[in-house]
């Protein structure tokens, strides 16, 4: 199966999201679902702050979110989200290079941006965080992967899927000097933004 690309929408929830987060994007998803190379979708509050919301979008390539941007459906689907969203949102796309079909259905799933400070080392930014991806934690992480961002290239987004909130805090406690240093290398090169959703995975019901 092709790595997808991740759509990544970031929103001030509305009302209606708040009272019933499903039936607010029901509209919105049922369009979805219907676009090519549409995969799955995923939505949530941030953890951290339930003022933010996410939503997660797999599409098999970009094009097809383009070519759908271009339908005569895409204006349907952008009132359909005004139902859920409150004011402006933002829009993103991660180009991942790994396979991500664990990742959003975890329990408990950790967003970090990366923005590289000096724009010529994003390509070791990108190297240490293709290492950390590459590091086997089992006992903690369901699955991860990372991507350049194609709106903002000196941003590199990595998605990690926790088995839960506890099992991140006990590897950050307990991390190895190997694992503690690629941290570091990565703090020194990237302002780094990290939040976590719990995500839900929506089953449009036609």
């Amino acid at each position: 199966m092709p790595v997808p690309v991740v759509e990544l929408i970031t929103f001030t929830p509305s009302a209606a999201y708040m009272a019933a987060p499903d039936a607010s994007l029901k509209d919105f998803f049922g369009i979805l679902a219907q676009a090519g190379g549409h995969i799955d979708s995923y939505h949530g509050l941030q953890v951290e702050n339930s003022r933010r919301g996410h939503i997660v979008i797999l599409w098999e390539t970009h094009e097809h979110h383009v070519t759908l941007q271009q339908s005569p459906h895409y204006q349907a689907l952008r009132n359909a989200l005004s139902v859920a969203v409150e004011g402006q949102r933002q829009m993103v796309h991660v180009l991942v290079q790994h396979d991500c079909s664990g990742v959003f259905t975890a329990p408990y799933v950790g967003i970090a941006i990366n923005t590289v400070k000096d724009g010529e080392k994003v390509g070791l930014l990108k190297h240490h965080l293709d290492t950390l991806v590459s590091q086997s934690h089992d006992e903690h992480v369901v699955a991860h992967t990372c991507g350049r961002v194609l709106e903002d290239e000196k941003a590199i987004v990595l998605f990690a899927g926790w088995k839960s909130d506890e099992h991140r805090e006990r590897l950050r406690q307990n991390k190895s000097a190997e694992l503690e240093k690629l941290i570091g290398d990565i703090n020194e090169l990237a302002e780094v933004d990290v939040k976590h959703v719990r995500f839900r995975k929506y089953y449009y019901q036609g």
